[in-house]
Order: C-alpha cells, then structure tokens, then sequence
C-alpha cells in the first residue's frame, strides 16, 4: 500500500481489497500433514525454472490479458447500451491496473494506452449516466452533457453512437448551428447508409436556421478538455490538474479529493508513476 501510494498517489484502498485477497490466494498453497502437525505452507512461483533465490517471483492472477478480457467485456456492454455494467467494467480495469505484472517496455506502454482509454470510457459514461438521470426542464445540461461526451476518445464506432444521440438532441431542441456540427462530425466517421442520410438531412435543415434556442457552455472551436468532477470544460489556459494514475484532468478546486474516475488516487498527489519491473 505504501508502494502504491508512492508511485501513483492511492489513498483509497477499499476497492483493492478484493484484489489483495486475491493475490494473496493465488500465490500460497496449503497443505496438510502428518496427523497433529500445523499445515504447511507453501509459496507458488510464476516463474518455477528460476534458480537464483533473488529472481523468484510470487505467483500473479493479474496479467495485461486480464485487463484487457475486462476491457472488452465493457465494450460489449457499451454497445448492448448497458450504461451501468459498462461503467463497471471500465472502472474495474483502472482498479486492476495498478496490480498487474508487466515485464518489458511494450507492455508498459500498451498498459498505458489501457489506462487513457478506460479514463475516457468512464468520463463518458459517467456524463451519459448523469444525463438520463436529469430532471426534464434541465434542457441547457442534458445538451452539455451530450455534446462534451462526443469530445471523449472512443473507439469510432462507439463515437458515432454519443454523436447521433448529441445530433438528435441538438436538432429537438432547436439548437441548429450545434446539431449541423454534430452533422458534420458524424458523417465523418463514415456511419451506415441510413444513419449518414438522417446526417446529411439534419445539417441541410439546420444549415437554413442558423441558430441555437438555448445556449450552451461549450464552445467547439476553442480547444478544451473535461474536467472529470464537474463535467465542464477547461479550456486552453485555464489551470488544471491531473490524476496521478488516470490521468484525468480536474480544475483546481478538486485538489486533495479521490479521483473520481479511478476511485483511487489523489488528485494532484505527487507520484513516480507506474514502473516496469
């Protein structure tokens, strides 16, 4: 715990608790004896031709493969429009991640990339869970929350589904210059036929009336990234801060606080960073 505090800034460690235990399970065996001796207890190697006595290694039930069978289980989710599960699936990767084994520099880097696509996943998901749970007359958020999910790094085919909801959302609302963006942006991505034809129908409609009925704080052209506790922008120049292990971006006033895609680490706690081992 203090090792991992130290290297990514975790000061919650209930929800690794699990995982502990399971470590623990996995690297010691048990084994009764003659009848009136204590069990004898016996590690387990991950690497059982070693011979040097300094290189052995415990046993490890978390391994890159792990993370990325979960990963892909919150994709399938994603796409069954299970928000919940998918959200679960995602956070429960980030919380592995700071557990599993890698021992080359490819794997750092591909546990990297699981990291930066998982944050995005869970920022995500969390405005969309928001955005259902939003009163009716809240109009101006749930088109807020619409519009910044499209600004999350997913993988396109699931782009293309936040920027259909964001288009028509956009359009019903009677914010044309927005839902003709959300046009654009869509067929972009290339979509199927008839998803591309309701595109291009929505930005010629909207292109006649160029004009928003309810105005947003989101600005398209002014480059920003999201901060993930209060699910507003941070445009260029205005400070923010970072997740030691999630890297998720917050505004200042979240200094100190739990990471609140992670669930982990603190925010701004000064850290060395994953290593390889």
């Amino acid at each position: 715990m203090q090792l991992l505090n130290r290297q990514l800034g975790i000061v919650n460690f209930a929800p690794l608790k699990p995982h502990f235990l399971t470590i623990l399970s996995a690297s010691q065996v048990y084994a009764s004896g003659i009848s009136g001796l204590p069990t004898m207890v016996c590690g387990l190697r991950r690497n059982c031709e070693e011979t040097n006595p300094n290189d052995i290694r415990p046993n490890q039930p978390f391994e890159l493969a792990t993370a990325i069978t979960t990963l892909k289980e919150g994709y399938r989710f994603f796409k069954a429009n299970q928000i919940d599960e998918a959200l679960q699936q995602f956070t429960q990767t980030l919380q592995i991640i700071p557990l599993l084994v890698v021992t080359s520099s490819q794997e750092q880097e591909e546990l990297q990339q699981l990291i930066g696509i998982c944050r995005e996943y869970v920022v995500g998901l969390q405005m969309e869970k928001l955005r259902r749970g939003l009163p009716a007359d809240d109009l101006k958020r749930s088109l807020e929350l619409s519009a910044y999910f499209t600004h999350c790094d997913l993988d396109p085919q699931h782009l293309i589904i936040a920027m259909r909801s964001a288009m028509a959302s956009a359009f019903s609302a009677k914010n044309f210059i927005t839902a003709a963006t959300f046009a654009r942006r869509l067929l972009e991505l290339g979509p199927a036929q008839a998803l591309a034809s309701r595109a291009r129908n929505v930005q010629t409609v909207s292109e006649r009336t160029p004009n928003d009925a309810v105005a947003l704080d989101y600005d398209q052209y002014n480059p920003f990234v999201l901060c993930a506790g209060s699910f507003s922008p941070i445009y260029a120049g205005t400070p923010s801060m970072n997740c030691p292990l999630c890297g998720a971006h917050f505004l200042p006033s979240f200094e100190g606080q739990v990471c609140t895609v992670c669930q982990l680490s603190q925010v701004n706690a000064k850290a060395t960073g994953l290593r390889a081992i």
